[in-house]
């Protein structure tokens, strides 16, 4: 008996995550949409740096990535402990420092909509990334400064994996 009821559990599980991930998908696709449609007016300003410009194009090219969902739960915890220790050694260093000031705020946007989205791909991270970003407020850490240092560290990653792959340093297994 206890055997079956184990099945039937985590077959329950299953299917709760199934609906789960259905519900987040269909949740996050106006959001998805909305962010190729700011990422375009972004792109499309002439004043926007180049690296920024390659940021953004990055941004809407990993928005669907799983693995780097799963990259995010695993840097919010050193991202917090950054911002931290920001915060005591009271360091504001603006990354978008060089982007015009009446782009900043779609910019800004731009990025927590992206970090939300790529979060949105599995049901399990975005529980886990929430339990982590509540301990963060727990400990009076401000949330921009968190999701900063976040998105900091995964283009930082993600520059330096793209990096490897386009040098010769890892790209082809034909090769």
């Amino acid at each position: 008996m206890n055997a079956y009821m184990l099945l039937g559990l985590s077959g329950f599980t299953v299917a709760v995550y199934l609906v789960l991930s259905n519900r987040l998908t269909a949740i996050l696709w106006p959001l998805r949409l909305h962010i190729a449609e700011l990422g375009e007016t972004l792109l499309a300003d002439p004043r926007m740096p180049v690296l920024h410009r390659k940021r953004i194009e990055h941004e809407l090219n990993y928005t669907f990535s799983l693995p780097r969902a799963w990259l995010c739960v695993f840097i919010v915890p050193v991202a917090a402990v950054l911002a931290f220790r920001d915060k005591v050694l009271d360091r504001n260093v603006d990354p978008i420092a060089d982007v015009p000031q009446d782009l900043r705020p779609n910019l800004r946007y731009f990025c927590a909509l992206t970090v939300v989205s790529t979060i949105g791909n599995s049901p399990l991270v975005a529980v886990l990334v929430l339990i982590e970003v509540t301990l963060c407020l727990v400990t009076w850490l401000p949330l921009g400064t968190l999701l900063r240092e976040s998105i900091k560290m995964l283009d930082a990653f993600d520059m330096r994996l793209r990096d490897r792959m386009y040098n010769g340093h890892g790209g082809s297994i034909a090769a």
